[in-house]
């Protein structure tokens, strides 16, 4: 009969092991490029913040619109519980330009870093600094082109006179024009790069 061998009382404690979570990229970048994914994770939350301003736009004006729709139905063109909602998405059309102004702000930013950078190669994982500075000026120019189509909903949608008009405004409103699937994607490749 063969004897079973025995185990020997090794503790975990005498093996000198230690467990380190593995480096990411923004952890081997110079100063510089960590100032950028600094920069580019607001220029992010701005993004998100635009599609939920958005959103909250869509709501607003459809509840504008069964009012004005009930007030059709009285002959009355700006029936009471107008007002507050004109006002909320007054709120949301400053909210907006907030997110314009920072944008700016940020592509000042891009752009002064930009021009420190003397080579043509990934300012992160894939995207130098060129494409960077291109796309964020791609991105502020559709997202101030979508604010005065959105400017001019909040100007007109109370002073709509038919359901039609209603209808047209709230259009112009959800459909999104300028900030489109490609600026989406952009944005997605754009957080995958300082992820």
């Amino acid at each position: 009969m063969s004897k079973t061998p025995t185990r020997p009382n090794i503790s975990l404690d005498t093996l000198n092991l230690s467990f380190k979570s593995p480096k990411s990229p923004a952890q081997d970048l110079s100063p510089v490029g960590k100032r950028l994914v600094t920069i580019l994770q607001r220029f992010v939350e701005n993004y998100t913040a635009w599609l939920t301003a958005h959103r909250k736009g869509i709501s607003i004006c459809r509840s504008i619109e069964k009012a004005k729709c009930k007030g059709f139905e009285k002959k009355i063109h700006f029936p009471e519980e107008l007002k507050p909602l004109c006002d909320d998405l007054d709120f949301l059309i400053t909210h907006l330009e907030e997110i314009v102004k920072s944008c700016e702000e940020i592509l000042k930013q891009i752009s002064a870093l930009t021009k420190l950078e003397k080579e043509d190669r990934p300012a992160l994982r894939n995207w130098p600094m060129r494409k960077i500075d291109e796309f964020a000026g791609e991105a502020l120019v559709a997202f101030t082109e979508e604010l005065n189509n959105k400017r001019l909903v909040k100007e007109n949608i109370a002073f709509s006179n038919s359901h039609a008009e209603l209808t047209h405004m709230i259009s112009i409103w959800e459909y999104k024009y300028f900030v489109d699937e490609k600026l989406s994607l952009g944005f997605s490749l754009l957080n995958a790069e300082i992820r």
